[in-house]
């Protein structure tokens, strides 16, 4: 394979991780995207431009969604 070729391979793997992105998030709010694209693997550099949000505006609701996790009270066992 040359390298032209392994461009367009590149180019189109890029492609279909946005329409995989898109798909995956329909209908859903903000964080909820957020949440499932994150869980996908994705970065803000990548879920930002996807919801057209700034990638640090992601990077903070990631953020606030980790700390409002940590601050619920756990179930006891039993």
């Amino acid at each position: 394979m040359n390298s032209e070729e392994h461009g367009l391979l590149a180019e189109i793997g890029k492609k279909l991780d946005v329409l995989v992105a898109l798909a995956a998030t329909a209908g859903k709010e903000p964080d909820a995207q957020i949440e499932i694209l994150t869980s996908l693997g994705y970065g803000p550099g990548f879920i930002g431009p996807i919801l057209g949000l700034a990638p640090n505006a992601v990077t903070k609701r990631i953020s606030r969604r980790k700390k409002s996790l940590g601050r619920q009270p756990r179930k006891a066992n039993g």
